[in-house]
């Protein structure tokens, strides 16, 4: 786990560690399926899905640009009501642990067994924090690893359980490859938007002069064929550093992957496709279907390359949860909303989330 902001008192985090102890806060936060949950497990849960927002998805980069990310609104449900995100992580919680009882029937009906891989994988999430850590946030190592090895073994040892090579519905082998062949692209980009400050796309002009300056960077790949040196004298070319200097760029720092199916941006994905592999070209696309903007892309072989050599194989697991994931979330989801549960109301209000960072 990454390095967090403390909570916004020591104060309060003895208040939790007191009430944890059996003080004022209940000891069961939520009950699914007649399994009670603790109060503490249910804040590491919590503890967990902020983590991944605030970290992994990105909310820590808003906030020090100034944005108040509390303040903003997100949509959340089938009827899509707007939550501010303190509520959001509540509610995500509470939906995590249903799903987790609802895989935790699922694995007991079908004798699921944990490979040592999956095991060993979540014991070094709970490795990757301290017992003094976690007791900043109010959680004990026993309820964290309790959240771990729920949360990351249950759902991909069903799913293989079901669709890998010994699973009681294996995919073929020829699907997983037509995949691969389909959907997975390999490329290298530079990337100048064609709006300006005021998202305003470029005049006919000021286009032409955009894709001009490419052409120039397209020329200079075509005579030395060293797509890395290319980025680097881009780099060079636009960097207002008085200290700049040529970067010696290798594969690892300009080559980007991406499955089709699962790519953030659909647009750049579909231009990367329009170029044949080995070539490179210049493109227009709309950069997170909205931003005009011009492209020199070259696209490559996903499996040529140093170190890609095997990236079907390593890539198979991904491959295969592209593939099936949608039916097997789909019936997961549809059981867990069969399970009857009962929120404790006080532990739902007084594990909040905005305590995890200063205020």
């Amino acid at each position: 786990m990454k390095t967090m902001k403390k909570l916004l008192c020591a104060a309060m985090a003895v208040v939790m560690l007191v009430s944890f102890a059996g003080c004022s806060t209940p000891e069961v936060a939520i009950t699914v399926d007649g399994k009670d949950y603790p109060t503490g497990e249910y804040l590491a849960y919590l503890l967990d899905g902020f983590q991944q927002a605030y970290y992994n998805g990105g909310l820590y980069y808003y906030e020090q640009y100034g944005t108040d990310i509390w303040a903003e609104e997100y949509t959340y449900g089938e009827d899509e009501k707007k939550v501010k995100l303190d509520e959001y992580l509540k509610l995500q919680t509470v939906d995590t642990i249903i799903r987790q009882k609802a895989l935790e029937n699922k694995i007991a009906e079908a004798g699921v067994k944990f490979s040592d891989e999956l095991t060993k994988q979540a014991q070094e999430m709970v490795d990757a924090v301290t017992e003094e850590e976690l007791l900043t946030f109010g959680v004990n190592k026993e309820h964290y690893t309790a959240m771990c090895m729920a949360y990351y073994r249950n759902e991909l040892a069903l799913f293989l359980s079901r669709y890998d090579k010994d699973g009681s519905s294996p995919v073929a082998e020829a699907d997983i490859r037509k995949y691969f062949d389909d959907n997975y692209l390999s490329y290298k980009m530079i990337s100048i938007p064609m709006v300006d400050s005021d998202k305003k796309e470029f005049t006919a002009d000021k286009q032409k002069e955009t894709k001009d300056t490419l052409q120039k960077y397209l020329d200079m790949y075509n005579k030395g064929g060293d797509f890395n040196k290319v980025i680097a004298q881009y780099n060079y070319d636009i960097s207002t550093s008085k200290e700049k200097e040529l970067a010696d760029l290798k594969d690892s720092d300009t080559r980007q992957d991406v499955d089709m199916k699962n790519a953030s941006d659909e647009d750049l994905a579909k231009a990367v496709k329009g170029v044949p592999e080995g070539k490179a070209q210049i493109v227009t696309y709309s950069a997170g279907g909205t931003t005009l903007t011009a492209a020199l892309i070259l696209r490559l072989d996903p499996e040529k390359g140093e170190g890609y050599e095997n990236y079907f194989a390593d890539s198979r697991q991904n491959i295969l949860m592209s593939l099936k994931y949608e039916e097997f979330d789909k019936e997961i989801s549809d059981y867990a909303k069969t399970l009857t549960y009962e929120v404790n109301k006080t532990a739902y209000r007084i594990c909040n989330p905005k305590k995890f960072v200063q205020q």
